[in-house]
């Protein structure tokens, strides 16, 4: 049966009587720490996706170790916070929302990811009984962070290639794939470090340790995230109010010269690193001039959190009382994004660009959602259980350097909650282990032996929770190593399909979905290697599962294209009319446009189709497909001098467009391209290339068309998509025979001598004129082709 720990329980775990396996696994947690922040693998499709991995395989092996050796010993002595029973009653909560969850394979995947960390925080709690076991893990943790923090700061100062775009914070992914996550790392730590600068015994490692915080403190404020400075300042007020209260002074007489040295440097870094700070300039880090406070109840943050959280209460009116199922949130966002702006409330929101989003951009809320009332409450019962646990063993600490060690690892534990109502560190692996470790440290015997519960296991139940222990533990690290080999074929697949190869990426996706546990993007790019190739009744079934899978503006797009191209035009506007509804914006949205025109036409509703499609070619003038709709509807109902001047204003459009890809492409031999940009430019080639067939198939005799059919192959010979030049050769020539036909009537017009009206006469001369320029660059570009 439980009951409290025994007061002689430090006693008895001094280091020389310590088991082997305890030592081990304090190392282990040590290396754990240090290195899955830092793990990268470049062929993965997410960083934060392999420290996922890495970490379930690793806790699953510790908890095997832990389990064995209780096994040899004849019983296994748990010590089980109190913070463990909220936590239990959140993983069974969880657990029952599967009944309203469109995927139960996705609510046991998230859950599996909740009890690793649960786990980890349950070693430590465990396993750690000294101080020194703490100093391992926490100096592991900040060495880390320091060396995350310098490949970061190296990307901003493009020392080291970064992520995408141009500005010098979003070069900075480091190891954590966002400047972000980065930060929010940083800042959980930055309190429970200090212990280092009290605790380590020689002097070069405590100065050591005062650079690295300063070092990483300077880093959380580069990243200019005001979120995570709101969570330092809550953190801070924690614990001078747990000092003001307890009065843990020995620590701070005896380190204070520390610790003003520590204080100073931070203050100087502030100067120096703080994007409001009066010495940035000096450096010129900062890449914003605007202060936190604007950047954090600014519009833009504003909007975007409002749209998450009004999403996500939309989900938990729907399911009170379970919620949408765990790990949900992204896979009913738009259904719910589409109820929410038929909503009074949502109609303010139309206006605005209203993006898909992965997690709510609040811990409470996404609980809310996902669990309903019944995770809420587990979650408020985890909250006051933690401040139970820490009043509880702050009063029965052994001493005062007990005592604010304590406080320092409640004031990163506060960091984190605190950064959850604005931000999702819970699913952030390299967030959550700081979390894990700080709790399970926190409740360890290197701080005392209160608020815990001590389980002895003996005989058969021994038996079979080890048994337990590593059944689950074996099959979660096989299920995690499949799901890991499944995510390197999609990433494969994908890379595939940048090259054109579908053959290639459809053999690698079919793989993925074999060995995935829950495969969601795999489906949908299978989806669409069966459409490229004309497989609509595969391609169909595959965006179908999407809908329990992968729920996005594309997979609707995609369905809605799908049953078009076979002429199912009911399915096809169901589609098109649930994308409408969230509002899409960019590319996506301009193509549901576009298909909403095109479908209302084949319902028999002309009239809107025209009117639709008209809209949309005055709102994106390059989007080339509207104008030929329009020319062939135009045509169709007998409107020919509107389908001419369609037709004319596409082909302009499209001619820019072509020698504008054409000029993007080096001249130079053996010139180096990005895969994306390479697959962005091929799919634009492909496209115009499309549409002017269906233009010449209207009309053969539209040279222009021929004109920019050949700059397009010669980009796409160019960029070896197509084996030679012959195709381009053969378009300019088609062109050059147009127009020399076109040349013929007109020359003998102006040369007959027959009286001309000066109108006509100067129209004529400006077309041969035109003419003549477009043949006489078609011969020049004729001789440069291979």
């Amino acid at each position: 049966m439980p009951r409290n720990d025994l007061p002689n329980e430090e006693a008895a775990a001094r280091p020389h009587r310590r088991p082997l396996v305890d030592r081990v696994l304090v190392y282990l947690l040590a290396g754990l720490a240090f290195a899955m922040p830092l793990l990268i693998w470049p062929w993965s499709s997410e960083y934060g996706y392999t420290k996922s991995i890495f970490a379930l395989i690793a806790v699953s092996l510790m908890a095997i170790s832990a389990g064995i050796a209780a096994w040899r010993k004849g019983s296994w002595q748990l010590r089980v916070p109190w913070l463990f029973l909220p936590f239990a009653a959140l993983l069974v909560v969880s657990l029952l929302s599967i009944v309203p969850a469109i995927n139960g394979r996705v609510v046991v995947q998230s859950i599996a990811q909740l009890a690793t960390f649960g786990v980890l925080a349950l070693i430590a709690a465990n396993r750690v009984t000294t101080k020194d076991d703490a100093n391992w893990i926490l100096g592991a943790l900040l060495a880390s962070a320091v060396l995350a923090s310098l490949y970061g700061l190296l990307q901003h100062r493009e020392v080291m290639l970064g992520g995408p775009g141009t500005s010098p914070l979003n070069l900075m992914i480091t190891s954590m794939g966002n400047r972000n996550y980065l930060g929010g790392f940083l800042s959980y730590l930055l309190f429970p470090s200090v212990i280092l600068v009290l605790r380590l015994r020689l002097w070069w490692l405590r100065a050591l340790a005062i650079v690295g915080i300063a070092f990483c403190f300077g880093t959380a404020m580069l990243v200019e995230q005001s979120g995570i400075l709101i969570a330092l300042m809550a953190a801070f007020v924690v614990l001078v109010a747990g000092w003001a209260i307890f009065r843990p002074v020995a620590p701070l007489r005896e380190r204070r010269l520390w610790l003003i040295a520590l204080l100073v440097l931070i203050a100087i870094v502030f100067q120096f690193m703080a994007p409001s700070g009066p010495l940035n300039s000096v450096v010129g880090l900062s890449s914003s001039e605007s202060s936190w406070l604007t950047r954090l109840f600014g519009r833009s943050a504003v909007t975007v959190r409002t749209q998450d959280w009004s999403v996500g209460w939309e989900m938990f009116r729907s399911n009170p009382v379970l919620g949408v199922g765990l790990g949900h949130y992204k896979l009913q966002y738009l259904p719910y994004k589409a109820q929410f702006l038929a909503s009074p409330r949502g109609a303010s929101h139309l206006d605005e660009a209203f993006a898909r989003a992965g997690q709510a951009h609040s811990e409470y809320v996404q609980v809310l959602a996902e669990t309903g009332a019944l995770g809420a409450l587990s979650v408020l019962g985890l909250l006051a259980a933690l401040v139970m646990t820490f009043w509880t063993r702050l009063r029965r600490a052994p001493d005062e350097g007990a005592q604010f060690d304590l406080l320092l690892l409640g004031a990163g534990a506060v960091a984190f909650l605190v950064h959850a109502l604005v931000s999702f560190p819970a699913h952030l692996p390299s967030s959550s282990l700081v979390l894990a470790l700080v709790l399970g440290l926190s409740v360890s015997s290197a701080y005392g032996t209160s608020a815990r519960l001590r389980l002895t296991l003996k005989g058969w139940t021994l038996r079979g929770v080890v048994v337990g222990v590593v059944v689950l533990g074996v099959a979660a690290s096989v299920f995690a190593a499949r799901d890991f080999a499944a995510d390197l074929a999609l990433v494969r697949a994908q890379r595939a399909l940048q090259r054109g190869d579908v053959q290639a990426a459809q053999e690698d996706l079919r793989r993925s979905i074999a060995l995935d546990f829950a495969p969601r993007h795999a489906h949908f790019y299978l989806g669409v290697t069966q459409f490229s190739v004309g497989d609509l009744e595969a391609a169909e079934a595959s965006f179908e599962r999407c809908l329990t899978r992968l729920v996005t503006e594309e997979v609707y797009l995609y369905l809605a294209r799908t049953a078009s191209a076979q002429e199912d035009w009911e399915g096809s506007r169901e589609n098109i009319d649930r994308l409408l509804a969230t509002h899409p914006m960019g590319a996506t949205g301009r193509e549901a446009r576009y298909l909403d025109g095109v479908v209302a036409f084949y319902e028999t509703d002309s009239r809107r189709s025209l009117e639709v499609l008209a809209a949309l070619v005055e709102d994106e003038p390059d989007y080339t497909q509207s104008y030929v709709a329009l020319y062939r509807f135009n045509t169709i109902v007998g409107r020919a001098e509107e389908a001419e001047d369609y037709l004319r204003r596409g082909l302009a459009e499209i001619a820019r467009q072509a020698t504008e890809i054409l000029g993007s492409i080096p001249t130079d031999e053996g010139f180096r391209i990005r895969a994306d940009e390479y697959a962005e430019l091929v799919t634009r080639i492909q496209t115009l290339i499309s549409i002017l067939n269906q233009i010449v198939s209207y009309e053969p005799g539209e040279e222009l068309a021929f004109i920019s059919l050949g700059e397009l192959f010669r980009a796409g010979a160019a960029l070896e998509v197509f084996p030679s030049f012959d195709n381009a050769r053969m378009s300019y020539e088609r062109a050059q025979a147009i127009i020399e036909n076109k040349l013929v009537p007109i020359e003998e017009r102006l040369t007959s001598g027959e009286p001309l009206d000066p109108a006509e006469r100067d129209e004529l001369t400006d077309t041969r004129g035109l003419l003549m320029q477009r043949l006489q660059a078609i011969a020049t570009i004729l001789l440069t082709i291979p």
